[in-house]
């Protein structure tokens, strides 16, 4: 019989995880975990080579960026080798330190060019996040070389360069244009006062406005001065303008009436030479080059500037030599700059300051640089204890170069792969 007071025992498993279950968790926990590890490492990994070569690239990019703020000349001058420049430039065997392309010829630094027109330049020590690269820079020609007219004695370390812009005559002919223009469309002039000149017949556009009714006089000025051996020379240019009986027609009225328009537009003055800084190495003033674009008064060339004076005074103390060198208009025609060359009449005006600052011009205004003709206006020259017309000889330059940063661990010889290398172009 059964009894109900009874309970029934039941057995229990206290047996656990047997070794063989154990094992297969731990296979299956690497299996799962490997990979997993695996894929942490690789992200570290490519992090930090991303960041390296985050580095070396904004590293490479300064060095290019730099070197297209230079020319070439400029560039070979400051990898001198001059201890107050620890980098040098170097030619021949890589990683070589010994060649340098500045020099000294009479006692007088110059540049050197390079006779394959290769360059090479070494940088070292280039400080970045912490991180120390060296850099090695190649220049090699983009193009052929063009010939160019050449002065072969500029010294690009003490000579003075004047580089006119080519639009500054344009600029200054279109503001007189619109100063015209505004004297007759706004109902006050510049001093607040009514405009006699606003009311009309018909609507004036800046088109309309009669340019031959405008008269300009262009004056460039350099100044030559040193001293306690410092030397400056500063080139500054002013536009007077005129414009005489320009005819309007008020309201209601069929005869014209007439008004004159006179003033002055001034380039703001710039430094062509200063040697505050580096008279201490020996700079001092050479010669002064004056590259500019003739004032024309034909049409063709978009301006209408009946004359142009060129005054050099010489205050320093010495005889120098001024190159003045007339550009050719690449944007008119040869046949228009043929013309314009034709009734081009400069006047050219030497002022030295007394005794021993004569000054010696060399120039090209007896050329015609349209290549059409040979024939040039009337130039007038004036002050100068010597003028010469031969001064130039045509010269084959390379105006585009390809540039090359390879950048490497600090300390390195150049003779392996670089950590990378950055490739651009740079003009001359």
């Amino acid at each position: 019989m059964w009894n109900v007071g009874r309970h029934r025992k039941q057995k229990l498993n206290n047996k656990g995880l047997s070794l063989v279950e154990i094992l297969v968790a731990v296979v299956i926990l690497a299996l799962v975990t490997g990979p997993l590890l695996h894929s942490f490492v690789s992200a570290a990994r490519y992090n930090q080579r991303a960041k390296e070569r985050q580095r070396t690239t904004t590293a490479a990019q300064s060095v290019m960026e730099g070197f297209k703020a230079f020319d070439l000349e400029e560039l070979c001058w400051q990898f001198s080798g001059d201890p107050a420049h620890p980098f040098r430039v170097y030619s021949g065997a890589t990683g070589s330190s010994t060649g340098t392309y500045v020099g000294e010829v009479d006692g007088v630094r110059q540049f050197i060019p390079s006779a394959d027109n290769t360059y090479e330049f070494v940088i070292r020590n280039i400080s970045f996040e912490g991180m120390l690269y060296d850099a090695k820079i190649n220049l090699s020609p983009a193009a052929a070389g063009v010939s160019v007219p050449s002065v072969e004695t500029m010294n690009g370390y003490r000579d003075a360069v004047y580089k006119q812009p080519n639009q500054q005559d344009m600029q200054a002919f279109s503001e007189v244009v619109t100063k015209v223009w505004h004297a007759l469309i706004d109902e006050e002039l510049e001093d607040g006062s009514p405009n006699p000149y606003h009311d009309f017949v018909y609507t004036y556009e800046q088109g309309d406005i009669d340019k031959d009714k405008i008269r300009l006089e262009k004056t460039t000025t350099v100044n030559i001065n040193t001293s306690g051996g410092i030397s400056a020379v500063t080139v500054s240019v002013n536009y007077h303008y005129e414009v005489t009986n320009y005819p309007f027609y008020p309201t209601d009225e069929v005869h014209p009436e007439y008004f004159d328009l006179e003033g002055d537009i001034s380039v703001p003055s710039v430094t062509i030479y200063d040697n505050t800084d580096t008279v201490s190495n020996g700079a001092l003033l050479g010669d002064v080059y004056l590259y500019y674009y003739p004032a024309y008064s034909s049409g063709p060339a978009g301006t209408r500037i009946a004359g142009e004076k060129i005054e050099i005074y010489n205050n320093s103390g010495e005889a120098k030599n001024i190159y003045l060198i007339k550009q050719k208009k690449t944007s008119v025609t040869d046949t228009q700059l043929n013309t314009c060359e034709n009734s081009y009449t400069p006047v050219v005006v030497g002022v030295p300051a007394g005794p021993g600052n004569e000054m010696h011009l060399f120039h090209n205004l007896n050329q015609n640089v349209s290549g059409v003709g040979s024939t040039t206006g009337t130039f007038s020259i004036s002050g100068m204890a010597e003028v010469k017309t031969d001064m130039f000889t045509e010269k084959t330059e390379i105006l585009l170069y390809n540039v090359k940063v390879s950048i490497y661990e600090s300390g390195s010889d150049f003779s392996g792969t670089a950590l990378l290398d950055l490739e651009g172009t740079m003009n001359d």
